[in-house]
Order: C-alpha cells, then sequence, then structure tokens
C-alpha cells in the first residue's frame, strides 16, 4: 500500500527508503502541499547551524535559497507523470539534495550531472589532518633561511633601517627605522603545501595573505618610484594607499597588476589553465606581460624595431581579468568573444563568484555552480599537501562549503556522498575514480 508524503519523509530522514519509495517520494514532490512540508523541515533543521558537526557544516543558508529557487520552478500540477530516471533535470535530483540535507541535518552538496540517487561509497581513509601550524619559510638578503614554525616570537632580523618581527600571533611585520637606506634588500617568502595561510605586512603598510604553495619576494624596504612584488601561487593584498609610488605585483613574469591603493586576489598557481585577478576594493590595473614580450621579441626578429602594444585591462571592484593559456586572437570584441579586449588574451569576468574566490582566506572550502572534480581536488591536495590523482573523464559539477579545518577524510566522505567521486587513500597518495 502506498504510503503518504509526511510517511515517506519520516523513513527518508532516516535513510529507510526502498527504491520504490524513493520514486514515489519525488513524485509526490509534484505536489504543492507536499512541497510546503518539505520547506518546512528544511527550515527546521538545516537553518539550524548549532547541531552541525565542524566536519560538515556546510552554507546551510545558501542551499535553502537555491533548494527553495528550485522549489518553486517545480510544478504544481498532480497529474504530470514523473520522467524517466535517465532524462530527469538536475532540478528533479535536487530534491534529493534536499533529503539529503535533511537527514545529515544540514550539509549540501550535490552533483547537478548526476542522474542517480545519492549513494554512499565511502573509501577507508586515514586521518590526515589539517594543517596544524604555518611552516612558512622567510629567506633572507643574506641567502640565511628562518623557519617560522621553529622561531620564538620577537625580533627575528635586522636588514639594513628594517627589523623583520614576529608577533605573539604568529603574523609577520617588517618595520622601517630610518629612510637613510640607499639600495633595496629583497627577502622571499616561501608558504609550502601543507601550510596554513600566513599573514604578513610589508614597511609600507601593505598587508598579504599567502596561501600554501606560494611565494611572495619583496624588497624590505621601497626605494624609487614604485613598490615591486613577485608572486607565485595565490596572495591576497590589502595595498596602503601611496599616489607616489603604485604597488607593482609581477606574477609569474607573465603579467603586472598595478594599484595605488586597493584590495585584490591573485590566483596563480602553474597547474591552473589560468590566472585570474580579483578587485574587491579600489581600481587596478592588469597588464599581459608575456604577450608584450612575445611581441618584441618577434619584432626584433624581424630585424625590426619593437612596437610594444600594451594589452591591459582596468579592473571595477568586482570584477576579475583571466588571463586565458589560449593563444592570441585578432578576433575583435563581439558576441563570441563578449569580454575580448582587443587582441588581448585577457577577458574580464564581470561577475565572479567572491565567496568562491576568498574562500581560502576566510577558511573554508567553497564549490561554486562551474567548480570542477580536478579544481577541487588541486585545492584539497595545496592545503593537504597530498597527491591526488584522477582517474577518468569526469564531467561532474559540485556546489557547496566545508571548513579547511576538517581532516581530508571528512574533506572526502563530503565529496563521496554525492555519487560522483570514489577517493581511495594510501598514506598521502589518493586514487580519485567515478562514483
Amino acid at each position: 500500500m502506498d504510503k503518504s508524503f509526511p510517511q515517506l519523509l519520516a523513513l527518508f530522514e532516516t535513510g529507510q527508503l526502498t527504491g520504490s519509495e524513493l520514486d514515489q517520494f519525488f513524485q509526490l514532490l509534484e505536489i504543492e502541499e507536499n512541497r510546503t512540508l518539505l520547506a518546512a523541515a528544511i527550515d527546521e533543521k538545516a537553518m539550524d547551524e548549532s547541531t552541525l558537526p565542524v566536519e560538515n557544516a556546510l552554507l546551510t543558508e545558501r542551499a535553502v535559497t537555491s533548494l527553495k529557487a528550485a522549489m518553486q520552478d517545480l510544478p504544481a500540477a498532480t497529474n504530470i507523470e514523473t520522467p524517466v530516471r535517465s532524462m530527469r533535470s538536475w532540478k528533479y535530483w535536487g530534491w534529493a539534495a534536499a533529503a539529503l540535507l535533511i537527514i545529515t541535518a544540514g550539509w549540501y552538496l550535490f552533483n547537478k550531472n548526476q542522474h542517480k540517487p545519492v549513494t554512499n561509497t565511502l573509501a577507508t581513509t586515514q586521518e590526515i589532518k589539517a594543517p596544524q601550524n604555518n611552516r612558512a619559510m622567510i629567506t633572507l638578503a643574506d641567502g640565511k633561511r628562518i623557519y617560522l614554525d621553529s622561531t620564538a616570537n620577537g625580533l627575528l632580523s635586522n636588514q639594513g633601517s628594517t627589523q623583520l618581527v614576529k608577533t605573539a600571533d604568529g603574523q609577520i611585520r617588517y618595520y622601517l627605522q630610518n629612510v637613510g637606506a640607499s639600495e633595496p634588500l629583497y627577502n622571499t617568502l616561501f608558504n609550502p603545501r601543507g601550510s596554513r595561510i600566513i599573514n604578513m605586512q610589508l614597511t609600507d603598510g601593505t598587508k598579504v595573505w599567502l596561501n600554501a604553495g606560494s611565494s611572495l619576494s619583496y624588497p624590505v624596504n621601497f626605494i624609487g618610484n614604485d613598490r615591486k612584488v613577485t608572486i607565485t601561487g595565490e596572495a591576497y593584498f590589502e595595498v596602503a594607499h601611496n599616489t607616489q609610488k603604485p604597488f607593482i605585483v609581477n606574477v609569474n613574469n607573465k603579467e603586472e597588476v598595478t594599484v595605488l591603493g586597493t584590495h585584490f586576489n591573485i590566483n596563480a598557481y602553474d597547474d591552473e589553465s589560468s590566472i585570474r585577478t580579483t578587485l574587491l576594493e579600489g581600481s587596478v590595473k592588469v597588464v599581459n606581460r608575456e604577450s608584450a614580450i612575445g611581441d618584441e621579441e618577434k619584432a626584433k626578429g624581424k630585424g625590426q624595431k619593437a612596437e610594444m602594444k600594451e594589452q591591459s585591462v582596468v579592473l571595477k571592484p568586482g570584477e576579475q581579468a583571466v588571463g586565458v593559456a589560449s593563444p592570441l586572437t585578432n578576433d575583435p570584441a563581439d558576441s563570441r568573444h563578449p569580454y575580448k579586449v582587443g587582441n588581448s588574451p585577457l577577458t574580464i569576468n564581470p561577475s565572479p563568484d567572491l565567496e568562491v574566490t576568498m574562500a581560502w582566506k576566510n577558511g573554508r572550502f567553497v564549490f561554486g555552480d562551474k567548480v570542477d572534480v580536478a579544481t577541487i581536488m588541486r585545492q584539497i591536495a595545496r592545503w593537504y599537501d597530498l597527491d591526488i590523482e584522477l582517474q577518468g573523464n569526469f564531467t561532474q559539477h559540485f556546489g557547496g562549503s566545508i571548513s579547511r579545518e576538517a581532516t581530508a577524510a571528512e574533506v572526502f566522505k563530503v565529496l563521496e556522498a554525492t555519487g560522483g567521486v570514489h577517493c581511495k587513500v594510501t598514506g598521502h597518495k589518493v586514487i580519485v575514480t567515478q562514483g
């Protein structure tokens, strides 16, 4: 005998629905009254973040908003046949995520491209904790290395007119004692994979947050008409305002970002397909340095004088410059290249997901609607210092969030619960296959 929707909902909360009951559950969701019941269940359980375990306390408010939007789009008529399983849309299976949201009292992560019920195929994983300390290293101008995890707080070094200090909370500060220095002294801060984010302040007052697997080279005292630094990996900058000395970031010798005073993030890992500069406040100019050099070398090869055609974009707050890896095009900006700037390989994303961009600095993994499996695994590999190998052709895209304080096993558990991937962990080696 068919069960009522409240009975099916109660069974789903405890994971006791059979396959036929699951189909009945989704079919009954075509009725507006039942959707109202599910909405009430979501409000009651998913919005109570105080009940969530730390390891899977995802952004439930964002989840509820998305699920309710999908709910409103479903047809209200009761005589609509349930679609064939293989043809169901992601919104149909969004209800599986909604039910899963209830079962787990709040966490939300779904695979829009999977057209099957969520199954639990969790791998047995050893406990690999989130980074417990900062293992960053500073190389001084004289070649001496300072390992921050084994160095006491206080004065670390005197370099010319500058003091290097480690504060009580583990942050790095440079203090200018006088302005008598005549030549710059350069330091390099390297933050390895598997290390916590390092926060430092330069002598001009600029603050920099450096992600794992990243480096920053900089003068201990800015001398001359500008302030130049070089990064690899990912960093977030809050640049001290100085109209007389623009702040210039050399990004992997491929791009230059010029600012006067602003807040922005640069993601420039070597294993990513593009360099992404995202502006939060102020204004920045992004120049594709590699392309400009290429034009100059081409001209020299022909015995001609190099004609430097600066290929750049200027960002407004909330925009993102994307330096794509594809070759230059002569095509003008048009419907096929709506954000193409002249012949530049730079494009502007007018509305990037800032929550995804800044998640690393805010202590979370946040996977937006367009984040694929490979991108997710690269982020996990850097944070936990893992060697991750993907086996198979992954087309899935995930959405959701989890704290970076979770263990690696807890993160993989959440991803596997979508039914889209299976993770086998041996030591620090991870094999990821289709779920």
